[in-house]
């Protein structure tokens, strides 16, 4: 009988843990970037659940139309943002979220476009809109 509850309270913890994959947005309408207007809990990241100890470079890249690095915002330009995520020890899988805002008031601009195979535009219940992985 003990097996059996244990198996009844892991199984929904376990397909909790694996709803995230496609990403906390698409998957728990919420964002965890940290940025300000997230609606997470404590202002949750993905540090909260997955630990600090997971030593990885991430690197974002800004590139204009010409395809050019970019180091100034230009309003009304549209920019492509590039994420790498490089392997880290006892790591299984990778992922990231993405939210741009305006610095005048924390609103989400809205204005993801297309990404990727494995990229996933998601807007939330709160209307905030988030690039982040399709699967891990």
């Amino acid at each position: 009988m003990k097996k059996f509850i244990y198996l009844a309270l892991m199984i929904p913890f376990g397909i909790l843990l694996i709803s995230n994959s496609s990403g906390r947005a698409n998957s728990a309408d919420e964002g965890n970037t940290g940025a300000p207007g997230d609606n997470a809990p404590s202002n949750r990241t993905c540090l909260n659940c997955h630990g600090t100890n997971l030593n990885t470079n991430v690197s974002i890249t800004v590139k204009d139309g010409m395809g050019n690095i970019v180091n100034e915002y230009i309003p009304g330009d549209f920019y492509t943002v590039s994420v790498n995520v490089g392997q880290a020890s006892g790591a299984q899988s990778y992922g990231f979220q993405l939210v741009s805002e305006f610095d005048s008031n924390n609103n989400s601009v809205n204005q993801f476009s297309s990404g990727s195979a494995n990229t996933n535009i998601v807007t939330t219940s709160s209307g905030r809109q988030y690039a982040e992985q399709s699967s891990p």
